[in-house]
């Protein structure tokens, strides 16, 4: 008895300590945009990851402001790797990242380059040494809100933490050659303590002199800095054998994500400075190339400028649409949805057989009743999307980006499952914010006919599929586009 009990108390303790594990848990799959992961590695005049890159990624309650400690219960500084061959798609290092299992939604926090081991969830900064440029530019991103176990693959888009300055100089009066100049920028920032929390504050930073990298000799120089306020006594030195040059830079103030441009004139008796150019730096607000491999979307997005700010009429009017369907293979390619719709226009005039049976290319279908009526005057729904147009447009290529047409079923049904996925009323608020007016919970025309008297509609009520009278009915149509 007295041998067999201590036996059965340690059993009985164990028992209690295991854990039922989900049978099916949901791993996160990332991937990260082409702009938006710039940095300062460039390749054909693109600034690229490179393969094997490594990624710090915590997942965090959704709404959270702070990074949380509890490994147990959230991704914590996982590493993940960057794959090139795989459309930048991003490989846990080890065990990856898993969404909760009650279902709860999450967000996302990520940066570059990846540190093992952080000190109270802040990031060491330190560009004293600029000769790896990408060892020192430092990405952050917290784009990613609201994702759960369907939500699909997370788009981590980065932004640059830190500034770039860029040097051209050229030699002036008296200085016949500039071979062998040193340009040492002195007094400014060397390091600091980044907080991943909102990839912004700045702790603890530490003044020093910073070597500028040296691009093309005695042409071209930069520097990655952290970015700061006027720094009182800060300066660039450009030393020429034994004659020395001073540019004060006190009163500069570097912002985040901000590219400075400067040329400078050495003449023998003194320089001068002349600023070029304050751009965003590559990654962070690019100009978008539309559906040609600029940036990579996800579901929300505005396009062609997920970044676009609202408060900027002139920008706010470049808007297009909202992003609702990403290709899976290549996020740089997907489907918009207009911010307009006509509220309630018939199908056709005519009853008879169009034959645009494609309930998938909603592009096609607009060619084939094309050529049955030049104008689209006896088919008002497609009249009235042709009118967003250019009028020579002939749908004819079937796969071409940046023209508006109605929906095929399946291209409606589609749009109907991002509106609910996203949220009925964040999806709306994204189109009004934007100028456009909400989708409706009504029926909503296709370009697919059913037969000689009906075509399909879906509700947007449930997402139901609806046989709808071609002529007799009036509903709503909501254009989209490919890119």
């Amino acid at each position: 008895m007295f041998v067999a009990l201590p036996v059965l108390l340690w059993v009985s303790c164990e028992s209690d300590n295991i854990e039922e594990e989900d049978p099916n848990p949901v791993a996160v799959q990332f991937t990260s945009s082409p702009v938006g992961m710039s940095r300062a590695v460039v390749e054909g005049g693109e600034t690229i990851f490179e393969d094997d890159d490594r990624i710090g990624i915590f997942m965090i309650a959704q709404g959270s402001t702070a990074i949380p400690g509890h490994i147990k219960e959230y991704g914590d500084n996982v590493e993940y790797k960057v794959d090139v061959t795989k459309q930048t798609i991003l490989s846990p290092v080890g065990t990856p990242v898993y969404y909760p299992q009650n279902g709860d939604k999450v967000d996302f926090i990520a940066y570059y380059p990846y540190k093992p081991v952080l000190d109270n969830y802040t990031y060491p900064v330190d560009v004293s040494n600029q000769s790896n440029a990408s060892q020192i530019d430092v990405l952050y991103s917290n784009n990613a809100r609201n994702y759960g176990k369907g939500s699909g693959i997370v788009d981590l888009q980065f932004s640059h933490a830190l500034s770039k300055l860029e040097v051209t100089v050229q030699a002036g009066t008296g200085t016949p050659s500039l071979v062998g100049l040193v340009a040492t920028i002195e007094g400014w920032y060397q390091c600091g303590d980044l907080s991943l929390s909102d990839g912004i504050t700045l702790a603890n930073p530490q003044p020093g002199d910073i070597p500028m990298s040296e691009v093309t000799p005695g042409e071209k120089y930069e520097a990655i800095l952290i970015p700061q306020g006027a720094v009182a006594g800060s300066k660039a030195i450009f030393t020429v054998g034994r004659d020395i040059y001073e540019w004060d830079l006190e009163k500069i103030i570097f912002e985040q994500g901000k590219r400075y441009t400067y040329t400078v004139t050495v003449n023998k008796t003194g320089i001068t400075v002349n600023m070029n150019n304050i751009s965003d730096w590559g990654g962070k607000d690019d100009t978008p190339t539309e559906g040609i491999g600029g940036i990579h979307y996800q579901m929300g997005d505005y396009y062609p400028d997920p970044k676009v700010d609202l408060n900027d009429a002139e920008e706010k009017a470049k808007i297009k649409g909202v992003v609702f369907w990403v290709d899976p293979a290549d996020s740089r390619h997907g489907k918009v949805v207009a911010l307009e719709e006509n509220s309630g226009v018939p199908w056709s005039d005519l009853s008879t057989l169009t034959e645009v049976v494609d309930k998938d290319n909603g592009r096609a279908n607009m060619a084939t009743i094309k050529e049955l009526s030049s104008d689209f005057l006896d088919y008002p729904a497609f009249e009235w999307v042709h009118g967003m147009n250019s009028s020579t447009e002939n749908y004819s290529d079937a796969s071409a980006t940046s023209v508006w047409y109605l929906p095929a079923r399946e291209e409606l049904k589609a749009l109907y499952n991002a509106y609910v996925a996203y949220g009925e009323t964040d999806f709306n608020t994204q189109l009004m914010d934007a100028g456009g007016t909400a989708i409706s919970s009504y029926s909503y025309w296709s370009s697919s006919e059913y037969d000689v008297n009906d075509a399909y509609g879906v509700s947007f009520n449930d997402g139901s599929t609806e046989l709808i009278s071609k002529r007799r009915d009036e509903y709503r149509v909501r254009p989209v586009l490919a890119f």
